[in-house]
C-alpha cells in the first residue's frame, strides 16, 4: 500500500517536472509566470520589525508606521532619541509566515507569539537585536522585549 502511494506521488512529480520543462522551452522567458509580487519582494527593499516581526517594505514604515508598535515605537515620530525606522527594524531576517484573518486558533501564531497582531507576513527569526536606549524605552511602558534572534529563552 505504502509503495502505491510513493509510486503515484513518484509519478506526479515527473509529469510536473515534464510539464514545467515543457512550458520552459515553449515560452521565451521562462520567468513571466511569477507574480509581481514575488518579484518586488526579491528587492529586498522590505524589513523586519524587530519587535513584532511583521515585514514591510521600508516606504510603509516611513508612512504608516509598524501596525503593531506604533503606539510603543512611534515609527512616525521624528523626535525621538532613535530611528525607528533603522534602529527597529531589520534587513536581515529567515522564514516567513502568512498570518490571516482567522488565526486565533493557529499553533505557529502561537508558538511565534504573534496570534494577537494584524494579519500580514511575519519573520520567523529576525538577525539583530535592539538598541539599550529602545529597550530601556520599553521597560519604561512596562513591555518586556524577547529578541526574535532565537536568543529568548522561556
Amino acid at each position: 500500500m505504502l509503495f502505491r502511494v510513493f509510486e503515484k506521488l513518484t509519478t506526479k512529480n515527473s509529469n510536473l517536472k515534464k510539464k514545467t520543462h515543457h512550458q520552459s522551452t515553449r515560452h521565451s522567458n521562462p520567468n513571466q509566470y511569477h507574480s509581481c509580487k514575488l518579484s518586488k519582494m526579491s528587492t529586498r527593499s522590505e524589513r523586519a520589525c524587530m519587535l513584532c516581526g511583521i515585514i514591510q517594505p521600508v516606504k510603509a514604515f516611513k508612512t504608516e508606521g509598524c501596525p503593531n508598535c506604533e503606539s510603543l515605537l512611534q515609527f512616525r515620530n521624528p523626535d525621538q532619541d532613535f530611528n525607528p525606522i533603522t534602529d527597529c527594524t531589520s534587513p536581515s531576517f529567515e522564514g516567513l509566515v502568512a498570518l490571516g484573518e482567522d488565526h486565533k486558533e493557529s499553533w505557529v501564531a502561537r508558538w511565534l507569539r504573534i496570534d494577537n497582531f494584524v494579519p500580514g507576513l511575519y519573520a520567523v527569526k529576525i538577525n539583530g537585536k535592539l538598541p539599550p536606549i529602545v529597550i530601556e524605552h520599553l521597560e519604561s511602558q512596562n513591555v518586556i522585549y524577547r529578541p526574535r534572534d532565537g536568543t529568548a529563552e522561556d
